[in-house]
């Protein structure tokens, strides 16, 4: 297995390929930039030189100032003086990718390409509102990418579109099948200073270093608001539980991290190989080195699961519930139902695993009684933790085809119509700042204190202390004790 995935391409020479991700207005979670990392091993294995400008890691780690990431991105470009310069998408930041784009060509005459979700949803008009680019590949990168830095004819390379007289597509049918093939992820691209930093957000409620991995790709659903499975493709195609293993016992030996959260839509969506992961885990001892989280549908679970994935070392599941409404439900063709959500989560709760319920607001028709029943429920059977996340339209997506109005196709991809686009409710009636009002008078206390006892119950007495209570207690402790031991000393 390790032979075929370090085996490399006999190139006469290899292009330098720099990829530059987009900076990200949520960053908390601290999940790697798979994809990427993906792209550049396989390219690196092909005799190429990779280097990556991660604009979120690096704006925090430069104290968040715009300027001086400015800066340094156009200095990794000139330093690293790259054939070919790769930006991956995301529709909520595509100004970012645009101005990094306007910036760069102000000197750079390389090769420009787009790729990710925002690029495969939207490629012709990514190209026409990026005019700085070359070209966009929708879909999987890892072997379009390539062969486009090989080939002087593009003919035929799979979801390429090329600028041109217009701009034309040269899509193949079909996808990578065997994932296998594939090397381990280029993790060494990374900022580990950033990524593996010990937090409590990348597995909600544990502070842990934590490395991310995806152990498969696609999804057999197609929820109307959902754009994961976009670049992969309706499916799910996967990675054996050996290399699944063996990139684990790579992590864990290459970096000091002792978390791991699986990134995969559904990683029950075969349940025996799961089992079989786990299995594995076990039998390599892996399950006393590293906790892990992952993600799964409720209607997946069952006592044995659940206790197979505990003894693997998995400390959180994350279950998609979005609504107690089945009517909603129906309308985001979720396809799972209120008795099966509320009996995944008191599985979890009974096994002693702790739960993540991710909530969507702004549904269909949603009114106020709707967002009380909602936060009831959720104070009924009490996950560990949960977010409340408004739906937003994704290009790509059945809710963006039904309800966005063409706004992509139609509107300046400026950052000021974009954060506006997606701060909108489409879907409900609620005023926005009644909404606010609401959510900041009976959610936001409810879900600090749900928080809080999720830090007290899963970390030890210095985190909970640092970071909880805040890290100036212990001072404050200490001058109070001082100045008691002063008022009470003799003489005073």
């Amino acid at each position: 297995m390790q032979s075929r995935r370090a085996a490399k391409a006999d190139l006469d020479t290899g292009m330098k390929i720099l990829f530059i991700t987009p900076l990200l207005k949520s960053y908390a979670e601290r999940w790697m930039p798979l994809g990427v990392c993906s792209m550049a091993a396989h390219l690196k294995n092909r005799g190429h030189d990779v280097s990556l400008f991660d604009r979120t890691a690096a704006f925090i780690l430069l104290g968040k100032n715009r300027h001086r990431l400015k800066d340094e991105m156009e200095k990794q470009v000139s330093a690293f003086h790259p054939d070919m310069i790769a930006f991956s998408t995301v529709s909520p930041a595509i100004y970012d990718t645009i101005d990094c784009v306007d910036t760069i060509r102000r000197s750079y005459r390389g090769i420009l390409i787009a790729g990710g979700h925002h690029a495969t949803a939207l490629p012709l008009e990514t190209l026409e509102k990026t005019p700085g680019l070359d070209a966009v590949i929708a879909g999987e990168g890892e072997y379009s990418l390539a062969a486009f830095a090989e080939n002087g004819d593009t003919n035929g390379i799979l979801g390429l579109y090329r600028r041109g007289a217009p701009p034309h597509e040269t899509r193949l049918t079909g996808r990578i099948t065997d994932l296998d093939d594939l090397p381990f992820p280029l993790l060494d691209l990374l900022d580990l200073s950033y990524y593996t930093q010990p937090n409590s957000a990348t597995i909600r409620g544990f502070n842990l270093s934590t490395a991310s991995m995806l152990t498969a790709r696609g999804c057999y659903y197609s929820c109307s608001y959902c754009a994961e499975s976009l670049t992969y493709g309706r499916g799910v195609r996967f990675h054996s539980p050996n290399y699944v293993v063996e990139n684990i016992q790579k992590i864990l030996k290459d970096y000091p991290v002792n978390g791991l959260y699986f990134l995969d839509n559904d990683f029950l969506a075969d349940p025996a190989r799961a089992e079989k992961i786990c299995s594995l885990m076990i039998e390599q001892g892996l399950h006393k080195k590293v906790k892990w989280a992952c993600q799964t549908r409720t209607d997946r679970l069952d006592t044995g699961i659940i206790q197979h994935l505990k003894a693997a070392g998995c400390v959180k599941l994350e279950l998609g519930i979005e609504s107690f409404n089945p009517i909603m439900l129906e309308n985001i063709n979720k396809a799972t139902n209120i008795n099966g959500s509320q009996r995944a989560l008191k599985l979890c709760k009974e096994s002693g695993l702790t739960v993540h319920a991710y909530m969507l607001t702004g549904l269909e028709n949603e009114t106020f009684d709707d967002l009380r029943q909602q936060l009831s429920r959720i104070r009924q059977l009490q996950p560990d933790s949960f977010s409340w996340n408004r739906v937003n339209l994704y290009p790509g997506t059945r809710l963006y085809n039904d309800r966005g109005n063409r706004f992509f196709e139609t509107h300046e991809w400026s950052r000021e119509l974009i954060d506006e686009f997606f701060e909108q409710d489409f879907l409900t009636a609620i005023h926005p700042e009644k909404r606010k009002r609401w959510e900041n008078q009976h959610l936001k206390p409810y879900m600090w204190r749900t928080l809080t006892f999720s830090h007290l119950r899963n970390n030890d007495l210095k985190f909970i202390v640092e970071k909880i209570m805040g890290r100036n207690l212990l001072q404050i402790l200490f001058e109070s004790f001082r100045q008691l031991k002063q008022r009470f000393s003799p003489g005073n």
